[in-house]
């Protein structure tokens, strides 16, 4: 596959979702590109095999509940806004983002942020780093609290699936 989408999907709906919800940022941007590769492979809106995952970044819905119901009030109003600007949809409605999920990039890529931000851990800048580091860092971040412990999905997977897509060449200096 060649890496025009992965690079379109960074620079049109990422990189400025991001800036707008205010979580923006090198590893924040890997971590969602990343995802999203590992997920869907890039391919799919609904889950594989009829489970219950929707999006590119194959989310369940009582994981964006529960992250719904656990983000600040400043993302809330910052998804509320990205929702307003494109369809009028009722006050923190979860239903709303759950009916959006498969076809709205945006919503997409802000909740799979937020999924990140409510969990316990400090995201490391990691833009000064060699290239060859970024994958193995953000596939742990992945394992440990995307797909969990329990989650069928492995680092070693996520890194073949960058490698795939070739995500290094998204960030590096060329």
């Amino acid at each position: 596959m060649s890496n025009h989408f992965p690079s379109q999907l960074l620079t049109h709906v990422v990189r400025p979702v991001l800036s707008f919800i205010g979580l923006s940022g090198p590893a924040s941007e890997m971590l969602v590109i990343g995802t999203a590769a590992q997920e869907s492979q890039f391919s799919a809106i609904m889950q594989i095999g009829g489970g219950p995952a929707v999006s590119m970044w194959q989310m369940e819905p009582n994981t964006v509940r529960d992250t719904w119901a656990r983000i600040p009030p400043k993302y809330a109003d910052a998804i509320e806004a990205l929702l307003v600007t494109q369809v009028k949809v009722s006050h923190r409605s979860v239903i709303s983002i759950l009916n959006r999920l498969p076809g709205d990039l945006y919503l997409g890529a802000a909740m799979c942020r937020l999924i990140y931000y409510i969990k316990p851990f400090q995201l490391t800048d990691i833009s000064s780093w060699p290239s060859y580091k970024w994958a193995e860092y953000i596939a742990g971040i992945w394992k440990r609290y995307y797909n969990t412990p329990q989650g069928a999905g492995t680092v070693e997977q996520f890194i073949t699936n960058w490698n795939r897509f070739d995500l290094d060449s998204l960030w590096s200096v060329k």
